[in-house]
């Protein structure tokens, strides 16, 4: 006897074991990821899916990044209230909102896809850009047209049980209006009877699952008063919800609202908030899509009107927005209106760069928006104040604009400042090399030279909110203006409107004070170009990529020169405009022979009005120095092989790592051995499911680190 009880129970231990790891495997079957912090499930109908996110950790959760498989394309999605959500062009769309997901809370969203069951990555991170969790969702549960449940979890076999819920949407509901009623945890594929009090309703079918929803009606013949909603089995087993009911809205005799929208512009620009206002049905929800020029979907956002009908949503646009006509769709069920309106650039130009600091060998890279359409300026400044380099970009029509400059090992360390302009629109950024910025005291003006009675705009860049001073001197040295208390805004910035009534014709200084801090500039009113000989020459006639290139000259006293470089094919590589002195000297050491520049006869060519000087340079290709890399193609896609080429590495291996999410997250090192003559080659084979976007390739060597962009594309 003892022998078959021993058996019995072995084997029920081995029933047990089986049964738990079974159910681990379900448990995670939906879902894997690197960390738990995060955990998702998911569930399908058709094109449709419907993820959920929990917040496992103990931060908040602010952003998700969501993009498909290769095989699948989004069509449309749908966000909780609170939240919205945009499709970059790489196919990745981020979800953010301004009510971030507390611990233990969750968030679902809504996705359309051109093909069912799709494999959807993820990636989530907090307020502060820290990455909280990532990983695929695979859906493996599919539902019937009216389910809406996530959570798929096992019910008992048949009935109403314990466990079972079942809620009443909305949750105040009237007499004579439409419900949705949501249940779950009831037995699968079981026929279920809805009541209201005594009267019978619907007849329910529950799915696989043990959930369903319908929609149905509270007749008018029904009392306004707390009414249980019953929902019963055929063995007699119920669940009850108790609610109070209003009265109907045709009792109430209230008048119709009609759905209405105001208060939007034909134009809105990057970084304004928008405040959308209108009237509804009282107490119901008024979803809004948002379409671009292309008629496709790029979010959709949900207001609910009050016991009067009033709604409104405010949205900020994001800075990055794609710019051209727009089309939002308003409905509140009963009507539909559709408004167009234009997303323009705003005034500013908003550069920033990629990284605080950088290592010198490294590329200094920026991006950003400016004016559609439009040439921009960029000038870098070393340490010293010196012009670093400078180049023109074309700005095509989304007003997105990236940009880079090269730096070598030898270059000096240090705070430079950017300066960025299209027309009168300026911005100035600093970043550091080898070292953090700092926040020194830095002014640009609009312009060199003005006439008596304009206008001198001064823009001025320090620490926040700090008390600058400036004073204005005249030719002879005495103060002409002065002002001892700017301040500048939060940002560090501000611009100073100095008015130049009274300034007679001359050269002037302008000197902005902070502590022990100051910059200095000078700006010209009233010159003219001259007319007479000019002679310019340079301190030197051979030059190499890099080098800063100091022009001297003379002509008459006290007029405007132009003063441009211009590469052996005729190209103008950069104008400036400067002047003569009262002793008709002028000197001129902001140009510098570009890191890129093509070996040959360069010329820097001094006008002024009829007249000009010309001067010969010979640019000398120097041999780059060190460590040189190159990729096989200009992008790559999830599955490519990733071939790095090099040449001019010293020690016995190259060591490579690919940075991801704000070039500041390692995803992928591999290495490289060194031949005798310095040159090397690394594999990479591209993850599968790589989120798209711009990467950072880093290569070192024993002596030197460089690096290079990398784009992924869906």
């Amino acid at each position: 006897m003892l022998k078959y009880m021993k058996q019995f129970l072995t084997r029920r231990v081995f029933l047990v074991i089986v049964f738990l790891f079974v159910c681990t495997i379900f448990a995670n079957i939906d879902s894997f990821a690197q960390e738990n912090s995060v955990t998702s499930n998911s569930v399908a109908f058709e094109d449709t899916t419907i993820i959920e996110f929990e917040n496992n950790d103990s931060v908040e959760l602010e952003t998700v990044r969501m993009w498909l498989g290769n095989d699948f394309t989004f069509k449309s999605f749908k966000t909780e209230k609170n939240w919205t959500g945009q499709k970059t062009p790489q196919g990745v769309i981020i979800f953010t909102t301004n009510e971030p997901i507390q611990p233990g809370e969750s968030v679902k969203f809504g996705i359309k896809t051109d093909k069912a069951v799709p494999k959807i990555n993820w990636r989530i991170f907090d307020k502060n850009e820290n990455e909280i969790g990532t990983g695929v969702t695979l859906v493996t549960t599919t539902i019937n047209e009216n389910t809406q449940q996530i959570e798929t979890t096992g019910p008992s076999q048949n009935g109403v049980f314990s466990e079972a819920i079942f809620k009443i949407i909305p949750e105040k509901p009237k007499v004579g209006n439409s419900i949705r009623i949501a249940g779950e945890g009831f037995g699968a594929d079981q026929k279920l009877d809805l009541y209201i009090g005594s009267e019978k309703l619907e007849l329910v079918q529950t799915d696989k699952a043990g959930n369903f929803m319908i929609t149905t009606k509270i007749p008018e013949t029904i009392t306004a008063d707390r009414t249980d909603f019953i929902v019963r089995d055929f063995a007699g087993n119920e669940k009850i919800v108790s609610l109070r009911l209003g009265e109907s809205d045709s009792r109430l005799g209230s008048s119709e609202v009609r759905l209405t929208v105001s208060n939007l512009s034909d134009t809105v620009f990057r970084g304004d908030k928008i405040k959308v206002i209108g009237t509804a049905k009282p107490d119901s929800t008024v979803t809004a899509t948002l379409k671009d020029k292309n008629g496709n979907t790029m979010t959709t956002l949900t207001a609910t009107s009050d016991f009067q009908g009033n709604w409104s949503y405010e949205q900020t646009v994001p800075l990055n927005s794609e710019l051209g006509e727009r089309a939002i769709i308003i409905t509140d069920g009963i009507d539909t209106i559709e408004k167009k309106f234009n997303v323009a650039a705003s005034e500013k130009i908003l550069i920033t760069s990629l990284r605080l600091k950088f290592e010198p060998g490294e590329l200094i890279m920026f991006n950003g928006t400016a004016i559609p359409d439009q040439e921009l300026e960029a000038v870098l400044e070393d340490p010293s104040g010196a012009e670093f380099a400078s180049q023109t970009i074309h700005v095509d029509s989304s007003g997105n604009v990236s940009f880079e400059f090269p730096t070598l090992e030898s270059s000096l360390k240090g705070t430079y400042v950017l300066i960025v302009s299209q027309g009168v629109e300026r911005e100035i950024v600093t970043v550091g090399l080898g070292e953090l910025p700092q926040e020194p005291v830095i002014m640009k003006l609009d312009k060199l030279n003005y006439k008596a009675g304009d206008i001198a705009v001064v823009d001025l860049k320090g620490p926040s909110s700090a008390t600058l001073a400036l004073l204005v001197l005249d030719p002879s040295d005495n103060v002409k203006h002065e002002d001892y208390n700017i301040v500048l805004g939060p940002d560090g910035g501000a611009s100073y409107n100095l008015p130049l009534d009274g300034y007679a014709s001359g050269i002037y200084s302008v000197i902005v004070k902070r502590a022990t801090d100051q910059y200095e500039a000078v700006f010209t009113v009233g010159l003219q170009t001259g007319s007479g000989p000019i002679q310019a020459r340079t301190t030197k006639d051979t030059y190499t990529p890099g080098e800063a290139v100091l022009i001297l000259g003379s002509s008459a006293k006290n007029i405007l020169l132009t003063i441009t470089l211009t590469d052996p094919d005729g190209n103008i590589v950069k104008r400036k405009e400067s002047f003569t002195d009262k002793n008709g000297i002028f000197t001129e050491g902001s140009f510098r022979v570009p890191l890129s520049a093509k070996e040959g006869i360069w010329t820097i060519t001094t006008t002024s009005g009829t007249n000009s000087a010309k001067v010969d340079l010979e640019i000398l290709k120097q041999l780059t120095e060190g460590l040189v890399v190159e990729l096989d193609k200009e992008s790559y896609r999830g599955g490519d092989i990733l071939t790095v080429n090099g040449f001019g590495a010293k020690g016995s291996k190259v060591f490579f790592n690919i940075l991801g999410f704000n070039n500041s997250t390692i995803i992928a090192k591999f290495e490289s051995p060194i031949t005798d003559n310095g040159n090397f080659q690394g594999l990479w084979k591209v993850p599968a499911e790589i989120e798209p976007g711009t990467y950072i390739l880093k290569a070192k060597d024993s002596f030197k680190t460089v690096e290079t962009k990398l784009d992924i594309v869906k």
